[in-house]
Order: structure tokens, then sequence, then C-alpha cells
């Protein structure tokens, strides 16, 4: 039996997973992507900004050794416009501080260096390629079985298998989903002018709902500082 077993190797099963061991605990993670996918995930075009405490998280857990240097950048500050209007909403560290507000990272770099560390864990142990089919409730502990035919008994049963969770319709748990009804385009751009590494959200009033441009990933002939990742939401007429 299992101390606890969690349902997704995404970036918070996986992590999960990793600050959990070294505790005397037996951990098991069950994912429905081969095991190929989460040794070398590719790259999904999205860009995760953390906060110098989830840098924190994963300095601690090694995590920020398997980053390549154009996978991340510093994110010093945010500015956020409305539309044309003339005010906005800055966000920076207090001016004592020496750091910047976080860093920008890929998000398949993250799981590609969270999977690196997993795999050094002897308490912790991956089940790839199969997936979760129904669950059982007793008084001490949960029984489940796979569509491969394992069965899993486990003391705590983590869902953390994205926001379809299979696991919390198995159990009853309401969630309400709303579809706005857009369409996002991702792109990477690079220009002329620094960005200072700075992140900028634009809101407009007419076609376009939402606009980002985020610092990520620089190319072999620009700096990093000239270099984003943006991301668009888009009102469908």
């Amino acid at each position: 039996m299992f101390n606890v077993l969690i349902v997704g190797a995404g970036p918070a099963g996986l992590s999960l997973a990793t600050l959990l061991s070294g505790q005397g605990r037996r951990i098991a993670i069950l994912e429905r992507q081969p095991l190929t996918t989460i040794e070398d995930p590719t790259f999904d075009g999205r860009e995760i900004a953390l906060t110098q405490h989830s840098v924190a998280l994963l300095k601690q857990m090694g995590v920020t050794n398997h980053f390549e240097p154009d996978e991340y950048a510093a994110l010093n500050a945010a500015t956020v416009l409305n539309g044309r209007s003339k005010y906005r909403l800055d966000f920076a560290p207090p001016t004592s501080s020496n750091k910047s507000l976080g860093m920008m990272v890929s998000n398949h770099a993250i799981r590609r260096g969270l999977y690196a560390e997993i795999k050094k864990l002897n308490d912790v142990t991956l089940i790839t390629d199969d997936e979760l089919q129904n669950i059982d409730q007793l008084t001490d502990h949960v029984h489940i079985k796979t569509k491969a035919g394992k069965s899993i008994k486990t003391q705590l049963l983590v869902a953390a298998d994205s926001r379809f969770s299979t696991i919390r319709k198995q159990m009853g748990i309401g969630a309400k989903m709303t579809d706005f009804g857009r369409s996002m385009l991702v792109c990477r751009m690079s220009h002329r002018q620094p960005h200072h590494h700075t992140a900028y959200e634009i809101f407009d009033r007419s076609v376009t709902a939402g606009w980002q441009l985020l610092i990520c990933r620089h190319y072999p002939t620009y700096s990093r500082n000239r270099s984003a990742t943006c991301f668009g939401y888009y009102r469908l007429y």
C-alpha cells in the first residue's frame, strides 16, 4: 500500500511528490501519458510567471539546475494598461529590495526539470501510460483500479489531473466551468526596443479582450532583453 497516490504528472503532481519525498512515505504517481512524454516534454507555448517563493521552492527541489539559459528570464516589473485610459497599474518590488518580482520560465522546462529530480528518488514510483478507471473509498484507505488492470491501494489520493479532473467527477465534487468564447493566439516575437524585463498586459474594450507581452526567451541573433513570448485573447464575432 502507498501512503500517497498522486494522479497526474504535471508540474503540480511532480512537485508534490518531490517535496513529500524523504519523509518515510511510499509515494506513487499515476500518469496516462507515456514515459517518453514525461522525460522530454515538448514546447507547448506556455510561459509561467513564478513568484520568488515559487522560484525558491524549485531551487530547493533542484529543478532550476536543469533550465537552459534560453528557457528563463527575470521578471523585474509588470504593467497593466486599460485601453486608452491614462491610468495604469504598475507592479514592482520594493525599492529597498535587490530582488526581481520573480522569473518567467517555459512550462516544458519546469516539467522536464521536475522529472529529472523525480527519477532520482527511491521512494517515488512513477506509473505511466495508464489511467484511473474507478475508485473505491474504504474506511482506512482508497482502492483504485486502472484501465490497464492494475489494483492500487493508498491512504491518501491526490487529484492533480487538470481542471478536467476524472477524480473530481468520480468523487462527486462539483465544479462550475464557463466558456468565455475566446480564441487564443500564442507566438514568439523579437523587437528592437528593450522591454527592461517588464511584462505588459493590455486590455482593450473593443475587439481585443486582452494582450500580454511576456519576457522569456531569446534567440542567438537577439539579446534576451529584446525577445518575448506573446499571447492574446480575441472575442469572436
